[in-house]
């Protein structure tokens, strides 16, 4: 399917004719589970398909790893610290710019089709859309449903307007529990035969061998995982061969991402929204429009989820709001920024106890990482660098030599230690969190947010 419509591309526009713009989001998408991020065993061709006809970011960040306050930034091109965004319980609040507001106001005919309830109306992510459709019954809905309706919305749209479709698949993220067809060989061994992998099962798996999570049973819940990413590849080839049929891919500017990753090492498992190691906090960025972004390039600079609004405003001839932060990534002008910043989610006090609750004790005879609620868990990362600290604990990880993030360097480097914490600490400072909702905030956290000056 996939080289019928890569064959009959249609003729490039011309450049001053506005685009329609899609942008894809894929919940809990790790980079590296992908081809186009040398995963050779995932079979991803739509995504391997945008990448050699766009342009691929290599280092590409989300600043807090979790649904909504990603999403948020994605939009507004803010940190969750600017827009108060900073747990999922959290709705964005007035005052802030949402890039869908800024194509409808253009003209845009706008429409979203999301997986998941937190990202329905009430969440503050329905601003600025014409026609926005989340899952009405269940908490979540599988890509399938929400390609379906994107095509038939996309069927009927206005025919006099550019459109502006958001399309956000949610299938990558726990319980991994992929369509018969994507179901990975069943194995030997705990876990071996399991069609789905949630928190509860992996937590009785585990408890069928002294609390301790197997090998085997983490090697077949990450299949399942990638079984998940195979099958929304799959459904999003369904939805760009829709619009090579009716003639407007090569007039869609496509912007691809995911709000954050998953981590499956570093102490973490099966989780994202509180690690900042590259597993969930590195995500994949793809623009493709053929004739204005180039194609077949691989770009290694640091960039953020924030500069997704502003490159696609650029590419559509519009005018960014002053309010917008990040960068337009294809504007030469642009200096790239050295670092992103990364910052884990402020939980509730209900929030974190849930979520201390269904947490695996120790995975392959390990003991896992314990929840951090009291205080701030923050991150900087640069090309060659990743930075990490909470209160006095501080780590550095070596990303040249050591990607995976194996062996913690700070004691080995103080200068590069010294120079990233004042860094990160300006970045804080002039960032304070927004005082928006601070209830939801832990009370031991805003008490601690509250003496150092970090919320205004």
């Amino acid at each position: 399917m996939l080289s019928a419509f890569a064959c009959a591309e249609a003729a490039v526009p011309e450049r001053d004719a506005a685009p329609h713009v899609l942008l894809i989001t894929v919940d809990t998408l790790r980079a590296d589970r992908t081809s186009p991020y040398g995963d050779r065993s995932s079979r991803t061709p739509t995504m391997a398909r945008l990448a050699a006809e766009g342009t691929l970011f290599e280092n590409a960040m989300s600043p807090m790893q979790m649904t909504r306050p990603s999403h948020d930034s994605l939009f507004t091109s803010l940190y969750p610290r600017d827009h108060g965004v900073v747990n999922n319980k959290i709705a964005l609040g007035a005052g802030f710019t949402s890039m869908s507001e800024v194509l409808r106001e253009a003209g845009h005919a706008t429409a979203a089709f999301t997986a998941v309830k937190l990202l329905a109306p009430g969440s503050g992510l329905e601003r600025g859309f014409d026609h926005f459709d989340p899952p009405r019954e269940a908490r979540t809905r599988p890509a399938n449903e929400v390609v379906d309706a994107a095509i038939a919305w996309l069927r009927e749209r206005p025919a006099d307007r550019p459109f502006f479709v958001w399309v956000h698949l949610f299938d990558p993220h726990t319980p991994y529990a992929p369509p018969k067809a994507f179901l990975p060989e069943p194995t030997h061994g705990p876990g071996g035969r399991l069609e789905s992998a949630s928190i509860e099962d992996l937590i009785a798996v585990a408890g069928e061998h002294g609390g301790d999570l197997p090998r085997e049973a983490v090697q077949r819940a990450e299949a399942l995982y990638r079984g998940d990413i195979e099958y929304a590849d799959a459904e999003l080839g369904r939805l760009l061969a829709h619009l090579e049929d009716d003639g407007t891919l090569a007039r869609t500017a496509i912007a691809f991402t995911a709000d954050h990753g998953e981590c499956f090492e570093n102490g973490i498992y099966f989780e994202h929204s509180d690690c900042l190691y590259e597993g969930s906090a590195r995500i994949p960025l793809i623009f493709r429009w053929p004739g204005h972004v180039a194609a077949n390039v691989r770009r290694d600079e640091v960039v953020e989820i924030l500069d997704v609004a502003p490159t696609l405003l650029a590419l559509s001839g519009i005018e960014r709001p002053e309010q917008f932060i990040g960068r337009d990534l294809f504007d030469p002008n642009s200096l790239p920024r050295d670092a992103a910043y990364l910052q884990h989610p402020l939980y509730s006090n209900r929030g974190a106890k849930n979520r201390s609750v269904r947490r695996l004790g120790r995975v392959m005879g390990e003991p896992t990482r314990p929840l951090i609620v009291s205080e701030e868990l923050l991150g900087l990362r640069t090309r060659d660098w990743k930075y990490l600290r909470h209160g006095e604990s501080e780590e550095l990880f070596d990303l040249k030599r050591d990607p995976g993030e194996h062996q913690d360097v700070a004691n080995a480097h103080p200068d590069v230690v010294a120079r990233l914490r004042d860094r990160l600490e300006d970045w804080s400072r002039a960032h304070p969190q927004h005082h928006a909702q601070v209830e939801l905030i832990n009370d031991e956290m805003r008490a601690t947010l509250e003496a150092l000056g970090y919320i205004h």
